[in-house]
């Protein structure tokens, strides 16, 4: 098929015959045969959806295989074909914070969230963070960052909602003076039961 110029043909065939090893759970054939596409999906210059597709199997693979770092290869590669890849961009942050590269991970969210801004998509970028928080609960950072889009859309309540769990979580680990930001923070937002915040607030000081 190669041979004839018939490629993307030649490429379904590879994947074919991947998804045969795939099956017969014979990991590291399937993914030697993904490879092997790859290079024949690389010499299509003018389409690039292949080797989205083809990087995102390999990276399939990676993760069943608990190889985060090829995993998180894999997905910097589609990043880089296809930037408003929203499953390749969630994927790159769970990794970075699996790997316990939490700043790693952050710059990734900070750099999804200013493409989709600046593509006029805010409403995804909230939706790509609350993705993110639901999926990872405990990322306190997450919840953080989703707080401070809800306040800039305006989504008070929601705002509040989050930075509450956080400063729970602050005060359940005995950070106090943590859980003192968060309050201020809230405070800053101004909402209806203000004043119920300005007495934690008093109170959690009182303990500093």
């Amino acid at each position: 098929l190669i041979s004839i110029d018939r490629s993307d043909d030649a490429l379904r065939e590879y994947i074919n015959l991947a998804e045969v090893y795939y099956r017969m759970a014979d990991l590291s054939m399937a993914r030697k045969t993904f490879t092997e596409a790859l290079r024949v999906a690389e010499m299509l210059p003018d389409d690039k959806s292949w080797q989205v597709e083809l990087h995102k199997r390999i990276a399939d693979i990676d993760l069943q295989k608990l190889d985060w770092r090829r995993a998180l290869d894999d997905y910097e590669k589609v990043r880089a074909l296809q930037p408003d890849d929203g499953e390749a961009r969630t994927r790159l942050v769970e990794l970075n914070y699996r790997l316990e590269n939490q700043s790693q991970a952050l710059a990734e969210l900070e750099q999804f969230i200013a493409y989709l801004s600046a593509s006029g998509k805010k409403e995804q970028a909230v939706e790509f963070v609350e993705s993110l928080v639901e999926s990872n609960p405990n990322q306190l950072s997450l919840r953080i960052r989703l707080a401070d889009l809800y306040r800039q859309m305006g989504r008070v309540d929601q705002a509040v909602e989050q930075l509450d769990t956080v400063g729970e979580s602050f005060l359940d680990s005995g950070d106090t003076a943590g859980a003192v930001k968060i309050l201020e923070r809230i405070i800053d937002l101004n909402p209806p039961n203000i004043e119920e915040y300005h007495q934690s607030l008093i109170q959690l000081k009182g303990q500093l």
